[in-house]
């Protein structure tokens, strides 16, 4: 069990542990396909958290 797995709608950390990454990609993708068909609620929603916010590696001026 990994840490966070509360807050997190897919892990990819099996790709590390050795899945084939087709096999991962597979699963994500039918993830985003239930996600688009509203069959699945992303965690954030459930769990009323808005604040999620995508950070940048570098810094553009």
């Amino acid at each position: 069990n990994r840490g966070g797995s509360d807050m997190i709608d897919f892990d990819c950390g099996p790709v590390i542990d050795g899945t084939p990454l087709e096999d991962v990609s597979r699963e994500l993708f039918e993830k985003v396909i239930e996600t688009a068909s509203k069959d699945y609620v992303v965690k954030a929603d459930k769990l009323e958290q808005f604040d999620f916010m995508l950070w940048k590696r570098s810094l553009d001026l």
